[in-house]
């Protein structure tokens, strides 16, 4: 299972992270494997690097992923709204991400959108109309990680209970 922690901001990227390292550990079901990766610029195609995953914790790196994208695809993809110039990417990204997808007739991955600022009426639109058209997008008006982490386990509770029909 890849997981993938879209943000640019390298304290919210750790925390995001942790996040789903303790949905995971709380899991009823867990993966095989999980590696994490990271585009820490908020734009479709910016390099993945690889998320050290220990006893204490995630921890970023400079280790570009040494795979073909298509094998990475995401089971789960968390994604800030905002690149590090505060530019409105979220949108563009997920479009990327659900063509790329459907090109490669890839299983659609389960995004949770978060984000601490989302005041613009373009942003606004994103965040309530993008889960109501896709039921396997939700929206966090936070980047509390307790709110993550729920978020998280219950689109591991779906993949689940989707896996084992």
């Amino acid at each position: 299972m890849n997981i993938w922690i879209v943000e640019d901001r390298d304290t919210d990227a750790l925390n995001a992270a942790n996040a789903v390292l303790r949905a995971l550990a709380d899991a009823d079901e867990t993966p095989r494997s999980v590696r994490l990766w990271r585009n820490s610029a908020v734009h479709w195609g910016a390099p993945l690097r690889a998320i050290d995953v220990s006893e204490s914790g995630a921890a970023l790196t400079d280790r570009l992923a040494p795979e073909a994208l298509k094998q990475l695809a995401p089971t789960i993809a968390v994604l800030d709204l905002f690149d590090s110039g505060d530019v409105f990417t979220a949108g563009d990204f997920l479009q990327s991400l659900r063509d790329w997808e459907q090109k490669n007739k890839l299983p659609k991955s389960y995004v949770v959108l978060w984000s601490i600022w989302s005041g613009e009426t373009d942003v606004q639109h994103f965040v309530k109309g993008e889960p109501a058209r896709d039921p396997q997008v939700c929206w966090l008006d936070t980047k509390d990680t307790l709110s993550l982490k729920l978020a998280v386990q219950g689109y591991l509770n779906t993949y689940w209970q989707k896996e084992f029909q």
